[in-house]
């Protein structure tokens, strides 16, 4: 046997046999993901105060930017997890784009989490930003004795190499803050 169809063989055979560990694998009920996360996911809005300042920052306005994000419940205390991107409106983005001599500071305020579809909107705190590792935490403000679902990390497993891994998140007001999947 030549060495060429030696190596066609070869490869046809890895082909094989990886196309069967996949068919072998079960696929995830993403219904079934979604359904069980979908009351952990809260659209966090609140109101993002941007000041100009420097010495070239003469005649620009201070802005107010209205925003939603998605964040997570991860504790049944009111405890929320959110991008920090998002978070931040791209502020950083935005500092990139003036010109030199401008400073930017934003601030957000008016913090409301919207649990479920309903949206029931309750206060929140910020807590901690973590620019770093791009995360806010949030605290619901007065909960009560309210239970919230959350997703409890201490359950999660490592994900491996080849391990499929899905984002659930809410889309925005317009489509009616339905949860989602990709």
């Amino acid at each position: 046997m030549s060495t060429v169809r030696r190596v066609l063989l070869a490869s046809l055979l890895t082909l094989l046999f990886a196309s069967a560990a996949s068919w072998a694998a079960p696929a995830p009920d993403l219904g079934q993901l979604l359904a069980a996360q979908d009351k952990a996911l809260v659209t966090v809005k609140f109101v993002l105060q941007v000041k100009l300042g420097g010495s070239l920052a003469g005649g620009m306005d201070d802005q107010e930017l209205e925003n939603e994000v998605t964040g997570v419940v991860i504790d049944s205390k009111g405890l929320v997890l959110c991008s920090n991107t998002q978070f931040n409106a791209y502020v950083d983005l935005m500092e990139r784009m003036m010109p030199a001599g401008v400073e930017m500071t934003a601030t957000p305020k008016d913090l409301k989490v919207l649990t479920g579809v309903e949206g029931e909107e309750l206060g929140a705190d910020l807590l901690v930003r973590d620019s770093d590792r791009d995360l806010v935490w949030l605290r619901i403000r007065e909960p009560g004795e309210r239970k919230f679902s959350f997703i409890d990390f201490a359950q999660a497993t490592v994900p491996g190499v080849g391990d499929e891994v899905f984002a659930v998140w809410r889309m925005d007001r317009y489509f009616a803050r339905a949860p989602t999947l990709s």
